[in-house]
C-alpha cells in the first residue's frame, strides 16, 4: 500500500482500495463543504465531485480552510479543486460551477456512491432529497447551528428521508417540480468550531459508509457546550411527496449538447417531456409594458430596465414549449439528466448520453 496511507492500514476494517474506487458528490463548497472535501481527499477517496454555484466572499475566509484572501471573488469549486489536489495529487477532482441539480444529471448521481449535502438552506436539502430519492441513491445531510450541529445518512431508500422529518408547513409537495431558484444565503451566526466538528462527525459517518461500516440511522446531534451527542429515531412519512423513485430508464444518444428539436424528433409526436426545473419563458414589467423573451434557467434581473419597476416571469415545464434551435444546456439540463416523458401509453424515462464535458484537476 502507498505510503501515504500507511497507517490507514492499522485501523480495522479499513480497506483503502474501497476507498480509492469510491466516487463521492459534495454539494456545497462553503465552510463545511471546505472540511469535508479536505477530509475526503486526504483520506484517499478515489474522485470527488464538487458543486457550487457561488464565489468566495470574505465572510468565507474566517470558516474556509481551503480559501485564502487572494481568492475572493473567484468560484468556490475552482480554488477547492486546485487545494484539493496540493493535499492530494492521486484524488481526482471534478469541479462543477454551479448549482448541483443543473450540473449533475440523474444517472451520474445514480452511479456515485454517495452523496454529501453541505448545503444551508431548507430548498436546497429538498432538492438533495427528492433527486437522491428518485434514482435511490445514499445521501447525507449536514448542519450547523452557532453551538451545535447534526449529522443525517440516509441509505436505504424504503426507509424514512430529510422530508418525513418535516412538518407539512415547511413542505413543499412540489419540490422537484418548481419555478423557484436556487436560494440565496441567509446570513445566520457562525464559525469555525462548530463546522470543524459537524464536518469531522459526517466526515466519520461517510467513511465508515464508504467502507461498508456499520453507521447509525436517525438524526445525530452534538452539543458544543456540553459535550453532548444523541441519536434521534425518524419514522418514514407515508404522505411524503419525495418517496417516488423513477421507473425503468431508456438510455438515448442524444446529449444536453444536441437542441431541443433533435431530443424531440428521437421520441413519438405526442410526446410531452417534463422538466425538473422551469424554465423562465419572459420578463415582463406591468407598469410600463416592457416584455422580453429570454428562455433561460436562471432569471436575469429583478428591476426593470426601462422604468425601474418590479418585473414578473412566465415560465414552463414542458420542453415542447421552448424554441427547438435552442441547446439542452442553455436551458439548464445537465450531461446525463433523466427525464420523464408522457405519451397516450403512459409515463417513460430517458438517459441523456454523457460524459460531462468539463476538465478533470488531476496532477
Amino acid at each position: 500500500m502507498d505510503d501515504r496511507y500507511s497507517r490507514h492500514d492499522l485501523i480495522p476494517g479499513w480497506k483503502q482500495a474501497t476507498l480509492q474506487a469510491a466516487t463521492v458528490v459534495i454539494a456545497g463548497l462553503g465552510a463545511v463543504g471546505n472540511e469535508v472535501a479536505r477530509s475526503l481527499a486526504m483520506a484517499g477517496v478515489g474522485k470527488l465531485v464538487l458543486c457550487d454555484f457561488d464565489t468566495i466572499s470574505y465572510s468565507n475566509l474566517s470558516r474556509c480552510i481551503l480559501f485564502r484572501q487572494n481568492d475572493v471573488g473567484r468560484f468556490k469549486v475552482e480554488v477547492a479543486a486546485e487545494r484539493l489536489i496540493e493535499l492530494n495529487p492521486s484524488v481526482v477532482i471534478d469541479a462543477r460551477q454551479g448549482y448541483f441539480a443543473r450540473v449533475l444529471g440523474l444517472a451520474e448521481l445514480q452511479e456515485a456512491s454517495l452523496l454529501i449535502a453541505c448545503v444551508d438552506n431548507l430548498n436546497a436539502r429538498l432538492d438533495v432529497t427528492g433527486r437522491c430519492n428518485l434514482v435511490r441513491s445514499p445521501y447525507l445531510d449536514i448542519g450547523t447551528h452557532p453551538w451545535g450541529g447534526e449529522v443525517r445518512l440516509y441509505t436505504d431508500p424504503e426507509a424514512a428521508c430529510y422530508a418525513c422529518s418535516l412538518p407539512p408547513d415547511r413542505l413543499q409537495a412540489d419540490t422537484q417540480a418548481s419555478c423557484r431558484a436556487p436560494e440565496e444565503e441567509v446570513a445566520v451566526g457562525a464559525a469555525i468550531h462548530t463546522t470543524a466538528l459537524a464536518a469531522a462527525w459526517g466526515t466519520s459517518f461517510a467513511l465508515r459508509f464508504l467502507l461498508r461500516l456499520s453507521c447509525p440511522a436517525g438524526i445525530f446531534r452534538f452539543n458544543a457546550i456540553t459535550g453532548a451527542t444523541d441519536l434521534v429515531s425518524v419514522h418514514r412519512n407515508p404522505d411524503c411527496p419525495l418517496h417516488m423513485p423513477i421507473g425503468n430508464v431508456q438510455q438515448i444518444a442524444v446529449s444536453n449538447r444536441h437542441t431541443i428539436q433533435e431530443l424531440l424528433s428521437e421520441l413519438s409526436p405526442d410526446s410531452r417531456v417534463w422538466l425538473w426545473n422551469a424554465v423562465w419563458e419572459t420578463v415582463y414589467c406591468s407598469a410600463c409594458a416592457y416584455k422580453k423573451a429570454i428562455w433561460n434557467a436562471e432569471k436575469i434581473f429583478d428591476i426593470c430596465p426601462e422604468c425601474g419597476g418590479d418585473v414578473q416571469y412566465t415560465h414552463t415545464q414542458h420542453l415542447e414549449d421552448i424554441p427547438g434551435h435552442l441547446r439542452l444546456l442553455e436551458i439548464g439540463i445537465p450531461e446525463r439528466e433523466i427525464l420523464g416523458v408522457e405519451t397516450a401509453e403512459g409515463f417513460t424515462w430517458i438517459a441523456l448520453s454523457g460524459p460531462f464535458d468539463t476538465t478533470a484537476h488531476r496532477r
